[in-house]
């Protein structure tokens, strides 16, 4: 705590002795004036003290007679003796008249070069002085002038330099200043006609309309907030920013997708920025390549819009057949999936690739379509599994087995038979037809039900062949075929069921529609009858009879059958044998 205390101290001696070095400094100003031209500030308070209460006061300023005025040097920063004209006092004038009368001054138009009166528009007064500026005050050389013409102008443009910006131009400032948009600033103006025009030809605003007059400014910067000194240069207003942006046609509130501070920063013309804010709604809109198309759509309208790659100004690119083989139900595990740079494609798949947007549209509907179709056999499960990889990347479960019920076509040497297997064993399958076809026509069973030799010639029943030549080639000895051989048309459903589509309904019905040939029953055999000869051999029967007549083409066994009898000769009566 002491020593910050002292430090404190030590702090305040430096800033005292700082400061009486600067007192000495400034008395040097003042070497090159006598004793007596000297004058002390606080004579310098009399005068002016004196000068309000008595404005024909010449009483001298200390030692310095008012012949004799310190005036400041603005571009030295000093303090000068100046002495008045020597004609004013070869001519005995009173000094202090002339400076009442030059103060007396209400306007500039009663000023006149030979008074020696001139008017300061920074402190707004009229005074005593020459070219170089009043002899009793402090006036920056630029704001001293001498004539009417002068010290109006100069008197204008003070009062309208005074206005910074549009909400200042009201009252009296309104109705001497105007606004210039190029030039940012607000000077005195005039009307030719309708226009308003700078007044003098130093403030000329080079904008097409000419100045802007304060009712309408504020209503002006609104409208045309790019119309600014910096226009041709940047930066511009964030105003001016978000009007060049809507113009471009583009909508995203971070503009550009770049974030405001950045923007007011970009020093670019208001023409630079159009064109190039523009050039980004055109290329959006316009450009063939989706990706430019797209990165320029987020710039132009935000993140959340993306562009269509089967808009046709793109044509055929990767981006729409992904589009297209999402929409068309396939997955992006697919191995068809377009994106996946490591798959390798078929051929086929290849050139649909490289082919147009509609056609691979076609190609991906039918290998959905092929993916999820329920097949039956081996042959399609493989085209079933070919296109299911490449659509979700899965291996498709297969096929249920040939089953007893199910519809099968057989096609061989020339002929197609369609059917329903009744029994499968060991790879060979017994099945009942019921359509035929050689080429010629189709025969159904149906067709012919009631023509049994038809049935039994060209159709026969489950593990009975048809009998006719022409069906020689059909399966082996009872006409069964193998199950390689048989394709599956429909699917019949298993289980214990009798109901619907059930295998073992379509198996009964077939039975029952369609019944093998049922045999005759016969009865036992009866016993031989008697020998319808005596001797040199006869014949004798046996019989049985049908118990059950045959049914469907059914067979059925001889009902008869005979047998030779007394073989031995007939000899006569009256004959004898004779003993050898």
């Amino acid at each position: 705590m002491i020593l910050l205390i002292l430090g404190v101290l030590l702090v305040i001696v430096v800033i005292f002795l700082i400061y009486k070095c600067l007192k000495e400094k400034e008395k040097e100003l003042f070497n090159n004036i006598s004793e007596k031209e000297y004058v002390q500030e606080e004579d310098w308070e009399k005068y002016y003290e004196n000068r309000k209460s008595n404005i024909n006061s010449d009483i001298p300023i200390g030692n310095l007679p008012i012949s004799n005025i310190i005036k400041l040097d603005n571009d030295n920063n000093k303090l000068i003796t100046k002495k008045v004209d020597d004609n004013i006092n070869n001519n005995k004038i009173n000094i202090g008249i002339e400076m009442k009368k030059c103060r007396n001054i209400k306007s500039c138009n009663e000023l006149d070069n030979s008074t020696g009166c001139g008017y300061c528009s920074s402190t707004n007064n009229f005074a005593k002085g020459d070219e170089n500026g009043p002899f009793d005050d402090v006036c920056p050389k630029d704001k001293w002038s001498l004539n009417k013409v002068e010290c109006q102008k100069k008197k204008d443009q003070e009062e309208c330099i005074n206005a910074t910006e549009c909400g200042d131009l009201v009252g009296d400032i309104a109705n001497k200043c105007a606004y210039c948009p190029t030039t940012g600033k607000i000077v005195p103006y005039k009307k030719i006609g309708e226009k308003i025009v700078a007044k003098y030809g130093e403030d000329s605003c080079d904008y097409v309309g000419g100045l802007v007059s304060g009712d309408k400014c504020g209503n002006f910067q609104e409208q045309h907030p790019c119309v600014t000194p910096f226009k041709t240069s940047g930066p511009h207003s964030e105003n001016c920013i978000k009007k060049i942006w809507k113009n471009s046609g583009c909508t995203n509130e971070k503009i550009a997708d770049t974030d405001m501070n950045t923007l007011r920063q970009i020093k670019k013309s208001y023409s630079f920025l159009t064109n190039k804010w523009k050039d980004i709604f055109i290329k959006a809109r316009d450009s063939e390549d989706y990706d430019t198309a797209q990165e320029f759509t987020k710039q132009c309208y935000g993140d959340n819009i993306i562009l269509n790659p089967c808009e046709s100004r793109f044509g055929s690119n990767m981006k729409c057949k992904e589009k297209i083989f999402m929409e068309e139900g396939c997955s992006k595990e697919g191995n068809g999936y377009p994106l996946n740079d490591g798959n390798e494609f078929p051929e086929w798949y290849n050139n649909s690739l490289n082919g147009s947007n509609d056609s691979y549209r076609e190609e991906i509907k039918r290998m959905n379509i092929e993916s999820n179709k329920s097949v039956l056999n081996k042959d399609e499960y493989e085209k079933k599994k070919k296109s299911a990889m490449l659509c979700y990347g899965k291996i498709p479960d297969p096929p249920e087995p040939l089953k007893v019920g199910d519809t099968v076509e057989l096609t061989s040497n020339g002929w197609t038979l369609k059917g329903n297997p009744i029994n499968i064993e060991n790879g060979l399958v017994s099945v009942l037809w019921t359509s035929i076809n050689d080429g010629s026509g189709e025969l159904t069973r149906d067709s012919v039900k009631n023509n049994t030799i038809k049935i039994k010639e060209y159709f026969g029943w489950d593990d009975i062949k048809p009998t006719h030549y022409r069906m020689r080639w059909l399966g082996d000895k009872k006409g069964r075929v193998y199950e390689a051989n048989l394709r599956i048309l429909e699917s019949c459903k298993s289980g214990l069921t009798y109901c619907g589509n059930s295998c073992r309904k379509i198996v009964a019905d077939l039975k029952s529609k369609y019944p093998k040939p049922r045999d005759c029953v016969l009865s036992e055999w009866s016993d031989y009858g008697p020998c319808d000869k005596k001797c040199d051999g006869g014949i004798q029967y046996k019989t049985r009879t049908k118990i059950y007549h045959e049914k469907r083409g059914g067979t059925c066994g001889e009902l008869k059958e005979w047998r030779r009898c007394n073989e031995q000769p007939c000899l006569r009566d009256d004959f004898k044998n004779v003993n050898k």
